[in-house]
């Protein structure tokens, strides 16, 4: 089979040079600049994601709590530590402001919205070790994140705002995944996505955040949103992503390879086995990531016409793991994140 494909991925890939629709991806207009494409500071944002990642000192965490950081990496930081340490109402105070002080900074809020959501999961997992399995969470986290994303977005409205509101309706799946909340928290997503790409198209982010949405919508359930979106949703998303991605430059081999892996798997999903394959084996051409690497060798072993099944059991299997959700969006600009696989 993969020597089957190898003459059809080199074709595809010396095609793409002279005509994009040759090979499947829409065309992107010469004017969309890695601003426009969100993928301008992907190098400053992956520094400032480690920076945010690395745990406080002792002597950082004394210091802070004597007189509280206004480096906003570090108070972030401080916030991730408050919450670890079991101090959640101070920690998401704390967070809060930073996202009221950045509004625009897509790393910070990508990074309070997993600090709410973990805390959450923390209290949520303690009260069903307790036998409660109806706990209500304390009236500082129960509105979080979103509330704080709107008043920023009511001060200071942005895209990436908007993509970090559609990203925690879809954290409330990994909180609560019973369908009754999974199909209005995605729609919900996906219409705040979608008025984000009404005014900007190739912003990059909420093409992958909108793909994902459809690409992990189950198939043979119908799903309550009118009008009801095309069949070819998620392709048509992940493919302008991929293509934004190839024009403008800025991500990595890493991210451009998670693309074309997800580019495959919308179309897998759609009962396109041959393109599929195709663009499968592009993402394995694109990367020596492991973790792209190791999910292209399961997708080898699939018949086609058990594709979509296997891959929507790939999918929930995904979806179940609560410790690194998918709407975590990090792995756009840091090569050591999870990322949706």
């Amino acid at each position: 089979m993969t020597g089957r494909l190898i003459p059809l991925a080199l074709g595809a890939v010396m095609l793409a040079a002279a005509c994009s629709k040759v090979i499947g991806l829409p065309e992107v207009p010469p004017s969309v600049t890695r601003i426009d494409a969100g993928l301008e500071s992907l190098a400053t944002f992956s520094d400032e994601s480690r920076a945010i990642a690395r745990p406080l000192s002792s002597a950082e965490r004394s210091r802070f709590a004597s007189a509280p950081p206004s480096d906003p990496v570090d108070r972030i930081r401080y916030a991730a530590d408050l919450i670890a340490s079991g101090n959640d109402a101070a920690g998401v105070v704390l967070g809060s402001g930073v996202i009221l002080d950045r509004p625009s900074d897509l790393v910070v809020g990508n990074a309070f919205r997993m600090q709410v959501y973990r805390a959450k999961r923390a209290f949520l997992s303690s009260a069903r070790a307790r036998g409660d399995r109806s706990a209500t969470l304390p009236g500082f986290l129960s509105d979080e994140p979103l509330s704080t994303l709107r008043k920023a977005a009511a001060v200071t409205p942005s895209r990436e705002i908007s993509v970090q509101i559609a990203l925690a309706h879809v954290d409330r799946m990994f909180l609560d995944p019973a369908l009754e909340i999974r199909a209005p928290a995605s729609i919900d997503s996906v219409h705040e996505l979608t008025r984000v790409l009404d005014h900007e198209p190739y912003y990059v982010p909420a093409l992958v955040g909108r793909g994902l949405n459809h690409l992990n919508r189950p198939r043979k359930l119908v799903w309550p949103e009118h009008p009801a979106p095309p069949e070819d949703a998620a392709s048509k998303d992940l493919a302008l992503a991929a293509a934004v991605g190839a024009k403008v430059g800025g991500a990595s081999d890493r991210v451009k390879g998670f693309l074309l892996l997800l580019l495959g798997d919308a179309y897998a999903h759609e009962g396109r086995a041959g393109l599929a394959r195709s663009w499968w084996m592009l993402a394995g051409e694109a990367t020596e990531d492991r973790t792209v690497h190791e999910e292209l060798a399961e997708r080898a072993t699939w018949p086609e016409k058990e594709m979509p099944d296997r891959l929507e059991a790939r999918l929930a299997a995904r979806m179940d793991d609560v410790e690194a959700p998918v709407s975590d969006l990090s792995f756009l600009w840091d090569d050591g994140a999870r990322g949706p696989w």
